[in-house]
């Protein structure tokens, strides 16, 4: 008897027989990634185990909870997919084609499925979507210059998504007479980087979006590398596209910009506007 209660053991005894069952039988899972403190407090009240090991949690849960489990795993693999926009025109383009800011914004908040799936037959929408007389041509020159991707994660874990290149600059070495004595071409990438991470909210989801976007600006024989960063908090619901970022990236006097992000160059006193547009599709 006294080994039952020790043990939390039912005990009973019948036509001879002495019956010693569990309570409640234990069952082990493992939780991915950090578990904040108010998730800790809350599974230990439940009187669940919690062992840390190796950026994991091993967690002993009685069976009666099951139902609990079920729910958490549920969220943990969820699946995110959003898929993102990224446009880059120069304020001369804008100006010189008469498509005011917000226009611009506009087109492809509300035609976002055209450029993503490139439906043709949306073309006469998408013209008489501007207060401005453009033809397709006009239109196409503006609008078509963009980027897709789709970025996937899995619910609370964050993304990172990037599209750069290395870019090639020369250095170079100079005597006491500024005449180049030794060159060398060196490398960097640059781009653009997205990371997302996103968690459910009701209805919606809530995403936290880290942006940068960086470039090579060279200045006579001096590299620079030119970033730009920002980051949002926006709420997700599928299948409605929303503005994440617009960046203005300004040209340097007498520098020449290069990068995949970048259209302005050196002879035009113009700044280069890189906005980023993103839908929740699963």
């Amino acid at each position: 008897m006294g080994f039952c209660l020790a043990n939390d053991l039912k005990f009973s005894e019948k036509a001879g027989f002495v019956l010693m069952q569990a309570n409640d039988i234990a069952r082990v899972i493992n939780f991915h990634g950090d578990l904040t403190e108010e998730t800790i407090e809350t599974l230990e009240s439940l009187k669940w185990d919690i062992i840390p090991h190796r950026g994991q949690y091993i967690v002993e849960y009685p069976i009666g909870h099951q139902d609990i489990v079920d729910s958490v795993l549920k969220i943990q693999n969820e699946q995110i997919k959003i898929q993102i926009i990224i446009t880059n025109v120069t304020n001369r383009k804008l100006k010189d084609k008469g498509i005011a800011f917000d226009e611009y914004i506009n087109g492809y908040i509300n035609f976002f499925d055209f450029f993503t799936i490139k439906d043709s037959s949306k073309w006469q929408s998408i013209q008489a979507g501007f207060r401005v007389d453009l033809s397709r041509k006009d239109i196409e020159e503006i609008l078509t210059d963009t980027t897709t991707l789709v970025s996937t994660s899995i619910l609370g874990k964050p993304s990172l998504n990037a599209i750069t290149q290395s870019i090639p600059y020369e250095t170079f070495q100079r005597d006491q007479n500024g005449l180049v004595t030794e060159r060398d071409i060196q490398f960097i990438e640059a781009g653009l980087t997205i990371e997302i991470s996103t968690s459910k909210l009701k209805d919606k989801y809530l995403s936290e979006f880290q942006i940068e976007v960086s470039n090579l600006a060279s200045t006579n024989d001096l590299p620079i590398i030119s970033k730009r960063q920002s980051s949002a908090s926006l709420l997700l619901e599928k299948d409605k596209p929303i503005l994440v970022a617009s960046l203005f990236l300004n040209q340097m006097s007498g520098s020449e910009r290069k990068g995949l992000f970048g259209k302005a160059t050196k002879s035009e006193n113009q700044s280069d506007q890189i906005h980023i547009f993103a839908k929740l599709i699963e």
